[in-house]
């Protein structure tokens, strides 16, 4: 009997035994009260297997999840969350940063030990061009709920540009999510000064439908949120496309009026004052009080303001090549 380097025993090839040597990971955050991690046998070449073991479903941060949500962009086939890049940037020193999600993420995505997380949430993509505001909040409102069942905390906090802040106060209102602060920058909440609408999202917007009847319905600030409203008036009363008046909330804890264009008003490089607001209403110490270095620095990734007019050619409706001209003042 040929039984190979394992030799035999009582007449029978005696069994090579080994021990495996498991190699887990990060153990996932903890949801109802249980989380679990994958392990891998390095050793033996054993089936990987899942770990499991109770947890305590205690938010462990003072401060809440951080969602910013961008406004209208109809020259981008993705939405717009990169218009949030500097915005995101600068509070990184209070927040620790996920990225860009466009759906639900998994748990594992948004594990963090030393801070709150912050999310740029992406909604205005090419499959939702003819989508509504009230499925944008009913998506953001799904996505919410998925960040709180993750990370355990009882709310979040919403920083929203433009449309953004009109998509998260439905959400607010209709779909029953659980917000702490929300601050709106040039968010119209009443009427818009815009000459030009596309998509179902602006003609809303636009009071053409009667949106606004539906948005402020009722209390204006309602459901335990606290609201901020941040406006631009560069002059005229207005932003440049939404005026101070129709950016108004009543209830609001305060209003902050800015001298900054609305594209800006997001963008602390080009808007420091709505910043230091910003941070102000998440009770964080002001920063910015005049463009820094890294503005000067960062004038390549910035729109320069030219008198030069450029023609934008996009693809977004049923494969149609459409064109816009458009003047830099």
């Amino acid at each position: 009997m040929e039984c190979g380097e394992a030799g035999c025993y009582n007449g029978k090839c005696a069994t090579t035994s080994c021990t495996p040597s498991w190699n887990c990971g990060q153990w996932s955050s903890c949801t109802k009260g249980k989380q679990s991690r994958t392990c891998t046998d390095t050793k033996c070449n054993q089936a990987t297997k899942t770990e499991t073991q109770s947890c305590s479903s205690v938010y462990p941060f003072s401060d809440y999840p951080l969602i910013l949500i961008h406004g209208l962009n109809i020259f981008d086939l993705l939405g717009n969350p990169a218009s949030l890049n500097n915005l995101q940037d600068s509070l990184k020193n209070y927040y620790e940063d996920k990225g860009v999600f466009y759906t639900p993420p998994s748990c594992e995505k948004l594990l963090s030990d030393n801070k709150p997380i912050m999310i740029n949430y992406g909604y205005d993509t090419a499959a939702q061009s003819f989508e509504s505001i009230g499925g944008f909040a009913s998506d953001l409102a799904a996505f919410i709920k998925k960040v709180q069942e993750c990370t355990n905390a009882p709310k979040v906090d919403i920083i929203a540009h433009s449309q953004g802040g009109a998509v998260a106060r439905y959400s607010i209102k209709y779909n029953n999510i659980a917000v702490n602060k929300l601050i709106t920058l040039g968010t119209p909440t009443h009427c818009i000064s815009m000459k030009k609408q596309s998509l179902l999202s602006s003609v809303q917007l636009s009071g053409l439908t009667g949106f606004y009847n539906t948005l402020n319905q009722g209390d204006e600030t309602c459901c335990g949120t606290n609201y901020y409203v941040i406006r631009g008036d560069t002059g005229n009363g207005d932003d440049g496309i939404v005026s101070a008046s129709c950016a108004d909330l009543d209830g609001a804890i305060w209003r902050k009026d800015v001298n900054c264009e609305h594209s800006a008003l997001s963008n602390p490089l080009q808007c420091p004052q709505a910043y230091n607001y910003i941070l102000e209403a998440l009770s964080k110490s002001k920063s910015l009080s005049t463009p820094t270095e890294n503005a000067v620095k960062d004038k390549t990734q910035t729109p320069q303001v030219t008198n030069t007019e450029t023609r934008y050619c996009y693809k977004r409706f049923l494969g149609f090549l459409w064109c816009m001209e458009y003047r830099y003042r």
